[in-house]
């Protein structure tokens, strides 16, 4: 809006005096080439345009550099400045933003008289009092609005007319001390280099955003041209000081970068959502689950969970989130191709500064070998509890019944008790023996010791081993295992030395037989437990042969199943004693010391392969073993 003002056009005759006229057709123009005219018309005139540098520098010298109003001076070289803060200068080949230049000196001049009868007391112009007031209202909610920040106003000139803000008491500046300078007085000329042609735009009606540093802290600024009736009469900038948003944001991503390379899994949840959904995981979790981010974020952590999750853990969890608590427990989770696996889960509640839960964060760490090393270490320590109850009861009573029979033939004379106290002893023998090998078969198999084994050939080499007396050894078929030949070996002897002396079927176990676990003592006869193939007699070293012979099979499962069989025709197992003749110290003879069938699981285990004991077709005892077929076919 240029309507009400007036201009007094000093001229000189090296002008094109009428372009300049046309230049400012929208306001009142008085033109004169006298200095002393222009003088006495200033007091009724709101701006002076000097044709060169040379009518101004006459007019600031004829008022002794007091001007009552903002003078525009034209100039083709801008290193020609007059240096006055009542001055400013416009390019003589830019007419056609004369007449803007002149409006925004003159609205720029009266904020100035304006802040300077605040500063003064003065009283202001009623004329402009009410524009005044809303101008000001409106630049000081947007200073109370801006935390940490300021307000300024600027001309075309790039001269800042207003200024405030709470961001000068930060930076220990005073805004007065701005008010009437340019940026180039204000700010490093590394910064006007930088920002001045956005300050610039804003008078083609552009906006921009920026940022720089001041006294080490960093601000953010945003230019936006001010228009009245859709003209734009002024520049103002918003600076914030977003220095400690910077660090947060700084200390957010090194926090952030920290989370996404820990090597545990960690996951952010957001229990303002319902449902509770991940909101952020890191790559230690994807790598550890198998899920990548976008499969995941927007689900619950119970995801994770399957058939085998354990109850008392997640209740655990859920009363943990309920309440806003954290909680640690270890939980049987499963990873996106269905394997299981051991989550060590630690669950922590996060609050914002005003006591508002606003995440949980939750760190897990797959356990599985841990669990299953504390598995192993507990099988060996019961393992150990069933060594020392052997040695406390089988060899106790043996040793007793020796001491008793070497004392019989130092009394009577009668060596007879010197062959029962031999027996004894080998008896002893056969059993530390059994107690070294199931120690020894525990062992881990070394995979350099591994290779394709022929069962058949295994088999055969086994069964000279054992003493088969009234047994025979069919192989109906051959197939072949990835093994350590030694332990497959033992494996096979232990089955066979198994089925010949429990298997033979001149005594099968009657509903009140009882299974004996290890023990070797002299017992009464009510209370003595029967052995496979051996009658009473037999039962206390007589040399009772069984009545029919032992036929042992061994050959390849059928079908898809990779691995193999050993069965007999004998008793078999008792269906009520299935799942625990393997275990150590459990037999069904007198004789035995329940270890044997304990080594064959040991060794089985140690390669990886699943045992089961069943029944042969003719009723006799069947172990098969399932192992990972050569092929790679799956195995059940």
């Amino acid at each position: 809006m240029t309507g009400g003002i007036s201009v007094v056009l000093l001229s000189d005759e090296r002008c094109d005096v009428a372009a300049v006229e046309r230049a400012l057709d929208d306001v009142d123009v008085r033109t004169t080439s006298d200095t002393a005219e222009a003088v006495e018309a200033l007091p009724a005139c709101d701006c002076v345009v000097a044709t060169s540098t040379a009518r101004g520098r006459e007019l600031l010298g004829a008022t002794d550099g007091d001007l009552a109003v903002p003078v525009v001076v034209l100039t083709d070289d801008h290193g020609d400045r007059i240096d006055n803060e009542r001055v400013q200068h416009h390019r003589t080949d830019d007419l056609a933003t004369l007449q803007e230049r002149v409006r925004d000196a003159v609205l720029a001049d009266r904020e100035r008289r304006r802040a300077d009868a605040r500063a003064s007391g003065s009283a202001v112009d009623p004329a402009d009092h009410e524009e005044l007031a809303e101008r000001e209202a409106a630049y000081r909610t947007l200073v109370e609005n801006i935390p940490s920040g300021g307000v300024s106003l600027f001309d075309r000139d790039l001269r800042y007319t207003w200024v405030g803000g709470e961001v000068f008491d930060q930076i220990d500046l005073d805004p007065e001390a701005v008010v009437g300078k340019t940026i180039h007085e204000v700010h490093s000329e590394r910064f006007v280099d930088a920002y001045k042609d956005d300050y610039r735009a804003v008078f083609d009606g552009e906006r921009s955003t920026f940022e720089f540093e001041y006294r080490d802290r960093q601000f953010v600024s945003d230019l936006v041209p001010i228009r009245e009736n859709g003209e734009v009469v002024a520049g103002m900038t918003m600076t914030r000081d977003v220095t400690e948003e910077r660090e947060r944001q700084h200390d957010l991503q090194v926090k952030t970068r920290a989370m996404d390379a820990a090597a545990i899994g960690l996951v952010l949840t957001d229990p303002t959502q319902p449902d509770n959904p991940l909101v952020y995981v890191n790559e230690g979790y994807q790598e550890m689950t198998g899920y990548d981010a976008e499969e995941v974020l927007g689900k619950n952590p119970r995801h994770l969970q399957g058939p085998e999750t354990e109850e008392e853990p997640n209740e655990r969890m859920r009363e943990a989130v309920e309440n806003a608590e954290p909680c640690a427990v270890e939980i049987t989770n499963y990873r996106k191709d269905g394997t299981p696996f051991v989550n060590h889960v630690e669950i922590t509640p996060i609050f914002d500064d005003e006591g508002d839960l606003v995440h949980f964060l939750g760190s897990q760490v797959d356990v599985t070998e841990r669990h299953e090393r504390e598995r192993a270490l507990a099988r060996k320590n019961e393992q150990l509890e069933e060594f020392a109850s052997v040695v406390s009861h089988d060899l106790r009573s043996p040793l007793a019944v020796v001491r008793g029979s070497v004392d019989l033939a130092r009394n009577t004379g009668d060596l007879g008790e010197l062959d029962r106290a031999e027996t004894t002893l080998d008896r002893m023998d056969e059993l530390v023996d059994d107690l070294l090998a199931l120690a020894r078969e525990g062992r881990a198999i070394d995979p350099d010791s591994v290779e394709p084994v022929s069962i058949a050939d295994a088999a055969r080499e086994a069964w000279a081993t054992v003493d088969t007396t009234g047994a025979t050894l069919s192989v109906v078929d051959d197939d072949t295992v990835d093994a350590d030949p030694t332990r497959l070996r033992q494996l096979l002897e232990n089955l066979f030395r198994n089925s010949v002396e429990h298997g033979s079927t001149s005594h099968r176990l009657g509903a009140d037989d009882s299974v004996e676990h290890g023990s070797t003592g002299s017992r009464t006869p009510s209370d003595d437990s029967v052995e496979h193939g051996v009658d009473d007699e037999g039962a206390h070293g007589t040399d009772t042969e069984p009545t029919t012979d032992l036929n042992v099979r061994v050959g390849a499962l059928d079908g898809d199943d990779c691995g193999f069989f050993v069965e007999d025709d004998g008793t078999g197992v008792p269906r009520d004693l299935r799942d625990r003749v393997l275990d150590a110290g459990v037999t069904t003879a007198q004789t035995g010391t329940g270890f044997g069938l304990a080594i064959v699981r040991q060794v089985a285990e140690a390669h990886g392969w699943a045992i089961r004991v069943t029944e042969s077709a003719s009723g006799g005892a069947r172990f098969e073993f399932r192992v990972r077929c050569v092929d790679d076919r799956s195995t059940a």
